[in-house]
């Protein structure tokens, strides 16, 4: 479906831009003085240091241009980074309203050398905002925000958290003298929008991305993109992506491969990749937690020929423009899509009816086993699941304990020696006397209760076990359907995976069908899983790898990590069970 503005107060393509050379004159200038400023500084300046002295720079420069600015402090695990915030207040309004733009501020490689008319994110953003100065006609405060980049998105996480946040008399902006009036945080009102540039030094560029994928799959309105590209077509902009080339589908089965499937279908799994992953793309991701809508703008194959800097800074402008229209908060488009190209979209009705019919079969199944299962099956078949899930959720805890009391590097530094094999062994063992244990103990306990003749036995240990598997599956498709608003991408993909994988899993009393499903089984294992991920991600071992999993499901809410402990390994214990069959 091709995508269209819902939201009729935005009218990108009426938007006459006004930024020309001159006003980007302001940018390149201001970024061939930082830097110089940035190889005139000592080299061997911790982040700490660095980070004020870069600051008090870019501060005095904006301060210079008649902005009201401001820095704030933020805490970082090497120490304190510095914010730079600029507001451009409107001539006309009173003050309740704002738009972001935020990018960042880097060091400068030693001996990287300048080219003339090159521009940094940080000298376009203070040009785009030196124009808006002279402009009469802003309905909403504009406020830049520069952090710096080596950190991420926590100096605007930060500066979010504190913008929206009770100021209290010993916090580090309030402890910040020169730079704050008293200890009242400057605001500007409720933030509608929010653009934020990753950009490289530049003149001219191939490629502009446009990235939406925010934490845990969260998208923008998508009248923000389908604004961005409209200003974009109309300053003559013909390539637009969405998916930034490090995280490109490409990367992962190579571009031989990717050039053989249709381009649009290429963007829409790239796009449901991310998704799924649920890590922002950008540091927009922050925006998210705190309602606003955001993306990130990246400049894709910096060269010498192509668009032109001076055109980017019209589409911020236009986009800009456009987002001032705004009489109310974006609502009137699809908070739920998929993008197969920036004009083009699947809008949430028709892509829901696509993992309905895949779950469907599953679910019927199931529903229908356990309606007629007799009462001794079904108690069997939960007694194996709460086991099942015990474990699981022992498993999930104990990462989370150890993560918090810093213990992983000490468990790295004892199975590093011996690599990532030592490692899996040492878990596969812990896994599989924690099911011997707990399953033999609960077979023990219901022999008792069969039926005597060897016939009756066989039926009863036959709807035992159907009755399991239908119980088995019952956890991971009620996560993938509840989930499903939240994060389309990863369910559906969970789903394509996990139903082909568990669906021919049946118990038998044919010992070679046994132990082909029984390696089939252990093939596919978390465990497994974990290990064949180290050297997909080209991570050094499954803690480092765990520990990347904890520190994105804390930051982001991704749901790979509880999925992974709190569903996948239950069904693939149960799924073990049935094969297994009965012990006596």
């Amino acid at each position: 479906m091709k995508t269209y503005m819902s939201e009729n107060a935005l009218q990108p393509t009426t938007t006459r831009t006004g930024f020309t050379v001159a006003d980007l004159e302001v940018g390149t200038t201001l970024s061939k003085q930082y830097n110089q400023f940035q190889h005139s500084l000592d080299r061997d300046l911790d982040f700490t240091f660095w980070s004020n002295a870069t600051s008090k720079w870019i501060y005095k420069r904006i301060k210079e241009l008649g902005f009201e600015t401001y820095r704030q402090p933020y805490q970082v695990p090497n120490g304190i980074g510095y914010n730079v915030i600029a507001v451009l207040s409107a001539f006309r309004a009173d003050g309740t309203e704002s738009l972001l733009l935020s990018t960042t501020y880097k060091q400068i490689p030693l001996g990287q050398q300048w080219e003339n008319g090159q521009v940094s994110g940080l000298g376009l953003s203070i040009a785009v905002l030196k124009y808006f100065q002279k402009k009469n006609l802003m309905s909403k405060d504009y406020i830049l925000v520069l952090s710096a980049s080596s950190h991420g998105d926590i100096g605007l996480k930060s500066w979010l958290e504190e913008y929206h946040g009770a100021i209290s008399s010993n916090s580090w902006s309030a402890n910040l003298s020169g730079n704050l009036s008293g200890i009242m945080f400057p605001r500007s009102g409720a933030i509608k929008a929010g653009i934020n540039l990753e950009l490289e030094d530049f003149s001219h560029f191939k490629q502009l991305s446009v990235l939406p994928e925010g934490s845990n799959g969260q998208l923008p309105n998508l009248d923000l993109i389908n604004t961005v590209v409209r200003v974009s077509q109309k300053e003559a902009i013909t390539s637009i992506g969405l998916v930034d080339k490090n995280h490109e589908l490409s990367n992962l089965i190579g571009r031989s491969i990717a050039q053989l499937i249709p381009s649009n279908l290429v963007t829409l799994f790239s796009f449901m990749i991310n998704q799924a992953i649920g890590v922002p793309t950008g540091s927009h991701g922050t925006l998210s937690k705190f309602h606003i809508d955001g993306i990130t703008l990246v400049n894709q194959s910096p060269a010498k020929s192509g668009f032109s800097a001076h055109t980017l800074g019209r589409v911020i402008e236009g986009t800009m423009r456009s987002l001032n229209n705004l009489i109310e908060h974006l609502h009137q488009s699809f908070y739920y899509y998929l993008l197969l190209n920036p004009i083009q979209f699947v809008p949430i009705s028709y892509y829901m009816i696509s993992l309905g019919l895949l779950m469907f079969g599953f679910l019927s199944w199931s529903v229908f086993v356990l309606l007629n299962a007799s009462a001794k099956s079904l108690i069997y078949s939960v007694a194996i699941m709460i086991s099942s899930q015990a474990v699981g959720i022992m498993l999930y805890c104990i990462p989370l304990i150890l993560n918090k009391l810093k213990c992983f590097h000490i468990l790295e530094v004892i199975f590093c020696s011996s690599g990532v094999r030592v490692t899996f062994i040492c878990c596969a063992i812990l896994s599989i006397v924690l099911f011997g244990f707990i399953f033999t103990t609960i077979d023990s306990l219901i022999s008792s209760h069969l039926d005597r003749t060897a016939e009756e036995r066989k039926t009863q240990l036959w709807n035992f076990f159907i009755c399991l598997k239908a119980l088995s599956t019952m956890p991971s498709s009620l996560f993938i359907c509840s989930f499903s608003l939240l994060n389309f991408s990863f369910s559906a993909i969970t789903a394509v995976l996990l139903v082909p994988l568990y669906s021919f899993i049946v118990p038998t009393s044919n010992r070679v069908l046994q132990v082909i499903q029984i390696i089939y089984l252990v093939t596919v294992s978390p465990i497994a899983t974990l290990y064949a991920a180290c050297y997909f991600f080209e991570v050094e071992n499954i803690f480092t790898l765990v520990e990347i999993l904890i520190s994105h499901h804390q930051q982001f809410s991704t749901l790979l990590f509880p999925f992974l402990f709190l569903v996948y390994v239950p069904l693939n214990l149960m799924s073990l069970k049935l094969v297994l069959g009965f012990q006596k």
